[in-house]
This record gives structure tokens, sequence and C-alpha cells, in this order.
């Protein structure tokens, strides 16, 4: 007669929390992006990394980035939806 030992299982997320976590998170997540781009509307500029200058590549002088015009700054791209949508809202739809 042998003695059966039972096995140690975990148990797992059911199907309906997963189903609940992973929308809501997804909302947090899109809501903190909204947040962050209505409070701060602008991000470093990429290519000069928010100096507004480049150097140039044949002179020894130093240009103006066109990306951002010499700013330093570009406007995120969660504002640029925000501004579109409020212009639809405030001229009804035509642009």
């Amino acid at each position: 007669m042998s003695i059966l030992a039972a096995t140690a299982t975990t148990p797992t997320p059911h199907p309906p929390a997963l189903a609940l976590i992973i929308p809501a998170l997804l909302i947090t997540i899109t809501l903190g992006y909204l947040l962050v781009c209505w409070v701060r509307p602008f991000t470093p500029c990429k290519r000069c990394h928010g100096a507004g200058y480049r150097p140039s590549l044949l002179a020894r002088h130093e240009r103006l980035c066109r990306r951002c015009m010499g700013t330093g700054h570009q406007l995120r791209a969660g504002r640029r939806v925000l501004n579109y949508f409020r212009t639809l809202h405030d001229h009804g739809g035509h642009r």
C-alpha cells in the first residue's frame, strides 16, 4: 500500500479578475498621461536635447535647431491630440 502525496498548487487569478484589472490599469495610465499633457504640455526637443541650437558640421559655429525653432521645447504628442479635439469642439466640427 503506497502513500500518495498531494501536490501543492498555486492559486491562479480568475479570468474575471483580470478582465477588470487590465482595463482599469489602461484607463489609469491614459488619464495619467493626459494629466501630464495638460500640466506640462512641452517636452525638451529630441534633436537638440533642449539646448535650442545644434553644432554645424562644416563650420565651428552653432545654428538654431530647425525642429524646435531655437526654443528647445516641443509640444507633446498627447497635447497635439487635445488641441485638435478642442479645435473641433470650438469650431463645431469644421476646421
